[in-house]
C-alpha cells in the first residue's frame, strides 16, 4: 500500500554542525531526520533515513528548503532502505542525502515522504 504524508516543520533546523538530528517526518516505520553542517566552505543540509521495520522499504521523498521568502526545491529522491537499516548524508556520501544549501540561513523544511 502506498502511504503519503506531508509535514511542515516550522521550527528551525540546527544551525551548527553537531551530532543532533531533528526529526522532520515519519511514516510507516520510516523516519526522516535532518541537520545542517559544513563540508569545507559549503553550507550543507544532511538527511538521515531510518527504517524501524523488519522488512526493506522503498522510500520516496521530496524536500523544499524555505528561508526568508526564498524557496529552494530539491530533486525528488528514491532510496531503498534495508530492514532495520539507516542511511545518513555525509560530505562524500550517497547522493541525495547531502545537499549544498548555499547561503540559506535559518532554513525550514517542507517534506513529502512516501513509503511502501
Amino acid at each position: 500500500a502506498l502511504a503519503f504524508c506531508i509535514s511542515l516543520f516550522t521550527g528551525m533546523v540546527q544551525a551548527q554542525s553537531t551530532d543532533d538530528w531533528t526529526l522532520q517526518s515519519q511514516k510507516n516505520g520510516v523516519k526522516l531526520y535532518s541537520k545542517t553542517g559544513a563540508c569545507g566552505d559549503k553550507n550543507m543540509l544532511f538527511l538521515r533515513l531510518e527504517n524501524t521495520n523488519a522488512s526493506a522499504k522503498h522510500v520516496n521523498y521530496h524536500i523544499i528548503v524555505e528561508s526568508e521568502g526564498h524557496n529552494m526545491p530539491l530533486l525528488p529522491q528514491v532510496i531503498e532502505l534495508p530492514a532495520s537499516g539507516t542511511k545518513s548524508g555525509t560530505c562524500d556520501g550517497e547522493r541525495g542525502l547531502a545537499t549544498d544549501i548555499r547561503n540559506i540561513s535559518n532554513p525550514r523544511l517542507v517534506v513529502v515522504l512516501t513509503v511502501n
